[in-house]
């Protein structure tokens, strides 16, 4: 379906804007603009704000033109918009999103753990590097991007309260990773 209306959108285009010169970054802009149409009806639908006017319409025309522009856009790069987006759909398809935890949430467990250890740190007699032993946007990018992937690592592990068992002190504890 797509493939033919990317062959309908072609002779469309090119009698409205022209054969020479056509450039990719023109419908590109026109889909940013777009987008941001997108964006304010439904803004103004979610805030309740000009019911006067009619934000479902307005958004469907929105995604309607996102389509038409991005056609536009991969013709122009002579690219099959149907192929690109069959492809594409072959490999989400597989992706289970409820496994992974979001990339935030890596960052946020990563900035959480490096707060508390520095805090920690001289309770327990230990002295943490000059480099490290700053707030977590002053942390050195090699050592941010380890312990993202560190607190990444631990929730694509799903550590639930089943799989903690903890010793006889608080501060010990044994991880069964999960099957």
């Amino acid at each position: 379906m797509l493939r033919k209306l990317q062959n309908e959108v072609r002779p469309w285009a090119t009698r409205n804007f022209g054969k020479r010169k056509r450039e990719a970054w023109k419908p590109l802009v026109g889909l940013m603009e777009e987008v941001g149409e997108l964006s304010h009806a439904h803004l103004k639908q979610v805030q309740r704000v000009r019911m006067d006017e009619d934000h479902e319409a307005k958004a469907k025309d929105a995604i309607g033109d996102i389509v038409i522009f991005l056609i536009d856009y991969c013709d122009l790069r002579g690219w099959d918009i149907q192929q690109l987006v069959e492809q594409t759909w072959r490999k989400v398809k597989q992706r289970d999103y409820r496994k992974l935890k979001p990339k935030d949430e890596s960052d946020a467990l990563a900035r959480k753990f490096h707060e508390a250890y520095e805090r920690l740190a001289p309770k327990f007699g230990y002295k943490t590097r000059k480099a490290s032993a700053v707030s977590w946007d002053d942390v050195p990018i090699k050592n941010k991007k380890l312990m993202t992937a560190v607190a990444f690592e631990i929730l694509k592990q799903k550590l639930q309260p089943s799989n903690v068992r903890w010793g006889k002190a608080k501060s010990r504890c044994r991880v069964r990773p999960t099957r």
